[in-house]
């Protein structure tokens, strides 16, 4: 069973100002910019294809047989460099590299960028990898590609899609690897870096050690960026990140990392944008859940939204044991009837003010408004109370051995949330609300007790 530990998942909030922005860029004739580094190609294949792996088996298989891999990074990159990189020429340095780049097959998340370009949401695209990945996923697109400090060349005539492989690649060479060659890059190329970079971007699989590439990037906070990696990077470690915090905060987007190995996964990502920009999927049974922003959120994280998705069946099954009723405080004639009131701010097909449209901050935020209201609305019509309601959920779901199970954080916040509404509910017996209004005046105040105990 797999545990979701919410401390390791970070604001999907986050993916939804991504989204945004890639929206209004191409709206508004504005380029989008993508970097991908080494951790993009990884799923590409079968074989570790890490750089230091790569580097390992060369040293191995061209310096020493019986090389032994030191502990630090640090140790193993000096070593490559000394006795492979520094002593061969530009062309020993392609035959040498060529081997561990045979047989990669694009991953989902490079089928999945190639229609992000398609229709147009990413209109720029610079490379750090030696591999030819990205130019196998373009296949058949025009566009312009620069390999290095080559002339450009255009692929099927060219078009306003450009490629900038910035440290060469196996086919073409100018690779570009060792300290001296990265801590400045030529001119040539930090200018079209510092270029690309003035639009809203994203990194996806990479590291921030390149100095080159990093003092090339344009500081002006006219548009948002946004870095993405399956590990947020840490703060406090000057040396390793510090460029990667400076650059965002210059751009006044220092809140928007993507982290997790859902959507800071690279081919998670690329599928992830793609459902919201282009498919525009809500997958889920229930009229009433779809169209809102508490769904646009879960279907980020496809471990979460599972798990939604079998809450809501072990919620649908206990409810039908029950005889419905028009009871205190909503008297509506069926669970749907209380379900949609309470979803009506999270509507986002409403014509409601964007002040007034709420939109969760993260997965488990979203999932647990969901499995709240969906409790709320259950309980509104039959003779069982929200605890008992709530246990029973619970019961049902883990005896299933589902393979994501929520945390013991998640299931207190839910029951502070339940126990606050039961406690703050601000309707006296007696009163009469009719089916929509009672239900969304009384979920205003499930908004204020989300945000006094869980947000």
């Amino acid at each position: 069973m797999y545990i979701y530990d919410i401390t390791e998942h970070n604001q999907t909030g986050t993916f939804f100002r991504l989204a945004n922005s890639m929206r209004q860029a191409k709206e508004n004739g504005r380029g989008f910019t993508i970097f991908i580094g080494a951790g993009c190609s990884l799923s590409s294949s079968s074989e570790d294809i890490s750089t230091s792996k790569i580097i390992e088996n060369c040293l191995k298989e061209n310096f020493n047989p019986n090389y032994k891999t030191p502990d630090s990074w640090e140790g193993l990159y000096r070593d490559f460099v000394n006795n492979i990189w520094a002593p061969c020429g530009n062309i020993n340095k392609q035959e040498i590299l060529k081997k561990y780049f045979l047989g990669l097959i694009p991953s989902i998340g490079y089928q999945n960028l190639r229609k992000l370009v398609e229709y147009g949401f990413i209109t720029d695209i610079v490379t750090t990898n030696f591999d030819m990945l990205i130019d196998e996923a373009l296949d058949n697109l025009a566009y312009t590609v620069q390999v290095g400090n080559l002339k450009p060349r255009r692929i099927k005539g060219g078009s306003r899609i450009n490629l900038y492989k910035i440290h060469g690649d196996i086919e073409s060479g100018e690779l570009r690897f060792s300290p001296n060659e990265l801590r400045d890059l030529p001119k040539k190329i930090s200018k079209i870096i510092n270029l690309v970079s003035a639009n809203s971007c994203i990194f996806c699989g990479y590291s921030g050690q390149d100095q080159g590439l990093m003092k090339s990037l344009e500081k002006n906070s006219d548009y948002n960026v946004f870095w993405a990696s399956p590990k947020k990077p840490i703060k406090d470690d000057v040396y390793g990140t510090k460029d990667i915090y400076d650059w965002l905060s210059a751009r006044n987007s220092e809140s928007n990392f993507i982290y997790g190995n859902d959507i800071g996964n690279f081919d998670n990502l690329m599928g992830s944008l793609v459902c919201n920009l282009i498919e525009g999927k809500n997958i889920i049974g229930i009229m009433q859940w779809k169209f809102n922003t508490i769904c646009e959120t879960l279907q980020i994280n496809k471990r979460v939204f599972s798990i939604f998705q079998q809450l809501l069946q072990c919620s649908a099954s206990i409810r039908q044991q029950y005889k419905w009723q028009k009871r205190f405080p909503f008297y509506s004639n069926d669970y749907e009837t209380t379900l949609s009131a309470y979803l009506y701010y999270y509507d986002n097909q409403a014509t409601l003010p964007t002040s007034l449209l709420q939109i969760p901050e993260n997965e488990v935020e979203a999932l647990i408004m969901g499995l709240a209201i969906e409790i709320l609305s259950s309980t509104s019509g039959i003779d069982l109370s929200i605890d008992e309601y709530t246990n029973k959920v619970k019961k049902d779901y883990e005896k299933n051995n589902p393979i994501y199970c929520p945390d013991t954080s998640f299931w207190a916040a839910l029951n502070a949330v339940l126990t606050s509404i039961e406690n703050n509910a601000p309707l006296q017996n007696g009163e009469d609300y009719s089916d929509v209004f009672g239900c969304i005046f009384f979920a205003y105040f499930f908004y204020v007790a989300l945000d006094k105990h869980f947000i």
